[in-house]
């Protein structure tokens, strides 16, 4: 990038730690520090969360999603997701998050030691902790090397008079996390709200913009040829032709509408917002407005950019940049390749061969691999020397270890490459800054959330002395910094074989499998019991790390195990017994699931273990209303939801006599919205057969120009109201500074 665009990027850098520096006076207990003292408005906090979730690793995992799958994906959105009418109902009925926020906990550990014991709530913290770290341990690599390739940066550096070379990356690393954390440490969640608002007012903005200039830049003629050139079953417009896509197809989005349900509150890597609202009605109306910045300008850059990467690398026009791209992709794969070839592992030989692959010889490889479910023969691969005396066996497996190994490689590539030589020179700038405070935002966030979480449920239980509001603070501010260490050691050393996304999810399993239904059954039945809740927290970390092991694996660890002389002495011992095919089979179904399938089959296992457990074992009911501060153990000045005195279809929904004139129209709106998305759903799947490749791109293209229009209009409602909840946080942070 040139001078000009990085001093818009530091202007704004400056700008933002002003802001973070601004927070620190009112940052002074440890209440401030974990939960912004209470003080959230609902626009404030939904614009705030909202960014926090949209990190350079969610922009880039929802590119991948959408460059493998283009259009097709937000078909299935309609359905699931905050897009979906599941995720609404369960926001205006304020499912779960009502009643935690009604438990006043500030961590949902220590809600745990409320609902089941202190122990549970040291082991579920401990897990939930290494989840999220486990989890969070790739943020940093994927975010410095999307600006590497973003910003074309040289992957080494010199200073002057050293006479050693300092690695782009890690540098990276270091500084990115180094903002992230001072933003963390200066000011806890109340920095860490304020500078998300800010953050996510300039990158809708810049979004804006950065649409506006695709628009431009891309005919209509030259997306179209683009995308309806796609092979069938990896349709980029035809959301009922995508079932060959091996991790998105619909099972995968069918399986999220049942996670909006069992997994909401469960992740806690923005743990701080679920206890920051100033009751629990503002913290039900934040969530029903949280969707509404992800409807319509996000969307539409999340889908948008990849399918420019599409068109930019496939179509005729662009040929020779696409060959230019194709060529920084295929040397950086040959690394890696060579890398794994000095490790001298079982199939060195293999990648030592993988590696000599020229740009055309590896896109044959990965033709083949796409073939290998139809099959292919000898004349596929005969252009390609280094293949010629082997079998088609062979081959397949040598298929299985490129993908494997390379294709998340060539995918983190690609995308932030052809996106830098999109981006035009005046914009350049701008985007390079809002993607930084993407990284900032949700760093900041995790930071906070899994440094405040380990502090608060896993060291400070078992601390006989209380500590005072000092050294309370001083721990938090420690535990920040060892978690930002962990996650630059994990990221350097570390390298993840599959789509972020899938990585995310498998990880994230080891505290969802059982979180979900430890959290729905301690707010919402009064029969659960502890150890049920041991058990179902146990049996989701056991199965989600097998889940790790062999979703990160991939089949090609199959073809290197048969080779290992163990598992020859068992396939001959299954031989004689007639179980060899079957034994072999079955393993390589697990290792086909991909970390969705995997995720879904152990929540199941976690709630029927749950379920049957706390039958058993229940002997006395458990006290709600104290648990809920109900009746006699009310609180004052916690809003108590008061429902219209008949049971009708409304107070069902969720709509009671504390909803605002305003609150009833947005409430309305918010339920009416997915559901006339849900009826164009439907019309889809009825009249599918009848609808054309063209006409699904023709209602496509015109979606987007749409939601943009309709995004410009919502960024101005959410901002103006963002910038009034913003006045009266400052506001009430004063008043409760000068007491």
């Amino acid at each position: 990038m040139s001078l000009f665009n990085w001093s818009i990027v530091a202007l704004f850098l400056a700008f933002l730690t002003a802001c973070a520096v601004y927070t620190k006076r009112f940052s002074k207990t440890v209440e401030s520090f974990l939960a912004a003292e209470r003080c959230g408005g609902r626009y404030m906090i939904s614009v705030s969360n909202g960014m926090a979730g949209l990190g350079v690793i969610s922009l880039m995992y929802f590119f991948q999603i959408n460059y493998d799958t283009g259009f097709a994906s937000n078909w299935w959105l309609m359905v699931s997701g905050l897009y979906g009418p599941v995720a609404v109902l369960l926001a205006l009925s304020g499912w779960v998050i009502y009643r935690y926020r009604q438990t006043r906990a500030m961590t949902l550990p220590e809600f745990f030691e409320m609902r089941y014991s202190r122990s549970f709530r040291v082991f579920a913290g401990l897990v939930a902790f290494t989840s999220g770290i486990l989890n969070f341990g790739i943020f940093p690599s994927i975010g410095s090397r999307f600006f590497i390739f973003f910003c074309d940066l040289p992957f080494s550096f010199s200073i002057p008079g050293i006479d050693w070379e300092i690695s782009t990356y890690a540098f990276l690393m270091v500084a990115l996390l180094a903002i992230s954390v001072f933003f963390t440490f200066i000011g806890g969640q109340i920095a860490v709200m304020f500078t998300d608002f800010v953050q996510g007012v300039f990158t809708t903005l810049v979004f804006a913009v950065v649409i506006g200039y695709l628009f431009y830049a891309f005919s209509k003629t030259e997306i179209a040829e683009t995308l309806l050139a796609a092979p069938a079953g990896h349709s980029l417009v035809n959301p009922f032709d995508i079932g060959k896509d091996a991790n998105f197809n619909p099972s995968f989005y069918f399986i999220a509408i049942f996670m909006d349900f069992y997994l909401l509150l469960a992740w806690q890597g923005s743990a701080g917002y679920n206890c920051c609202a100033k009751n629990p009605h503002e913290a039900k109306m934040a969530k029903v407005l949280e969707p509404w910045k992800l409807r319509a300008i996000l969307p539409v850059l999340l889908v948008f950019l990849p399918i420019a990467v599409h068109v930019y690398t496939e179509h005729d026009n662009y040929s020779s940049e696409a060959m230019e791209v194709k060529g920084v992709t295929t040397h950086r794969v040959q690394t890696k390749l060579k890398e794994y070839a000095l490790d001298r592992n079982t199939r060195w030989e293999d990648y030592e061969l993988l590696s000599t692959l020229d740009v055309a010889e590896s896109d044959v490889l990965t033709g083949l691999y796409r073939k290998m479910e139809d099959g292919f023969v000898e004349q596929d691969y005969s252009s390609v020397p280094a293949l010629a005396e082997k079998t088609t066996e062979q081959v397949g497996q040598l298929a299985q270890l490129y993908h494997d190994k390379t294709d998340e490689i060539t995918s983190q590539i690609r995308l932030p490459l052809v996106i830098g030589k999109i981006i035009p020179f005046w914009l350049r700038g701008l985007f390079c800054a809002a993607m930084l405070a993407a990284f900032i935002s949700t760093h900041n966030t995790y930071l906070h959330s899994w440094g405040a979480m380990f502090m608060q449920d896993v060291v400070l239980p078992f601390k006989k002395k209380k500590v005072n509001q000092k050294q309370h603070l001083k721990l938090l501010r420690l535990a920040i910094i060892g978690v930002s260490v962990y996650v630059f050691v994990f990221s350097l050393s570390f390298t993840h074989s599959q789509r972020i996304m899938m990585y995310c999810q498998i990880t994230a399993s080891i505290f969802f499998g059982g979180a979900g239904t430890v959290i729905i059954g301690g707010l919402y039945w009064k029969k659960g019991t502890n150890k049920a809740a041991w058990l179902a927290m146990a049996c989701g970390l056991l199965l989600s790390i097998f889940g790790i092991i062999t979703t990160q694996s991939g089949l090609s660890a199959i073809d290197s195990a048969v080779q290992m002389p163990f598992w020859q002495g068992l396939s001959s011992f299954l031989a004689k017994i007639n179980c060899n095919e079957a034994f072999w089979g079955l393993i390589r179904f697990i290792y086909s699931l991909n970390s969705q399938q995997f995720l879904f089959m152990t929540c199941c296992v976690c709630i029927l273990i749950y379920i049957v457990t706390s039958l058993l074992t229940c002997r006395t009911n458990f006290n709600m209303d104290k648990l809920l501060h109900r009746g006699r153990y009310a609180v004052e000045g916690d809003q108590s939801e008061s429902f219209l005195a008949k049971d009708t279809v409304l107070t069902r929904l969720g709509f009671s006599r504390s909803f605002t004139k305003g609150d009833y129209i947005i409430a309305t709106v918010s339920l009416i919205w997915p559901f006339v998305w849900l009826a164009v759903f439907i019309l889809g799947a009825v009249y599918r057969k009848r609808i054309s490749d063209q006409l699904w791109f023709e209602f496509w293209y015109y979606w987007m120009w749409g939601m943009y229009i309709l995004g410009l209009i919502i960024t101005v409602w959410l901002t103006f109201g963002g910038i009034r909840d913003m006045k009266d946080f400052i506001k009430q942070l004063k008043s409760l500074s000068d007491n």
